[in-house]
């Protein structure tokens, strides 16, 4: 009976300790060349980390830089906008003018054979990356150096690859890891009793 408490033991906290979610990074590197102006350019670069079992970005991981020659920015990141699996994942960064740098998710290389379905692991099209000149009428600035309101990177790359694991206990599994872990002290326990009976 001993033993089996023990193991009864021992399996609870290896269970609950081995609950983890994945984890993937998405890492995006633009750069846009005006069709209108070709010296006019603008870059950026964008990742974060996004948990596929949530579906959601991991809080407090962005990191996005932009440059430009237009005197675009600065931009900042909107509200992510979740679509699920297969696609559609939609990261922002708008500017004052309303103009947009643009990750969409399996947005526009579906088409494209051999790019993963969001979000695994491998390269995605350069068709998701995009610069959008959004202000009602055009943005003056953004039109000077590209003619369209929509324009895909010329450069770049759009990557996600797997990062690691997080332990997400829920509250059922804590409290089979608290039972575990109190057989194995009552275990231990009553080993060290006995062991003080026979010295």
């Amino acid at each position: 009976m001993k033993k089996l408490v023990f193991v009864l033991g021992v399996l609870a906290a290896f269970v609950c300790g081995a609950r983890a979610d994945g984890i993937v990074e998405v890492s995006a590197l633009a750069g846009f060349q005006g069709n209108v102006c070709q010296s006019c350019l603008v870059t950026f670069s964008m990742s974060y980390e996004f948990d596929v079992t949530t579906m959601a970005g991991v809080p407090n991981t962005l990191i996005f830089t932009e440059a430009d020659n237009l005197g675009l920015g600065p931009f900042t990141p909107s509200p992510f906008q979740p679509a699920g699996t297969g696609g559609g994942e939609i990261t922002s960064f708008l500017n004052a003018e309303g103009d947009i740098l643009q990750v969409s998710m399996n947005e526009n290389g579906l088409s494209n054979g051999g790019i993963p379905s969001f979000p695994q692991a491998g390269s995605y099209s350069l068709g998701d990356l995009l610069l959008l000149c959004e202000h009602p009428g055009g943005s003056a600035t953004c039109h000077s150096g590209f003619s369209g309101g929509f324009n895909q990177a010329d450069v770049g790359s759009l990557t996600v690859t797997a990062v690691g694991a997080v332990a997400t206990p829920e509250p059922g599994s804590l409290l089979l890891l608290l039972i575990g872990l109190a057989a194995v002290g009552l275990y231990a326990r009553k080993q060290t009793g006995a062991t003080r009976v026979v010295a």
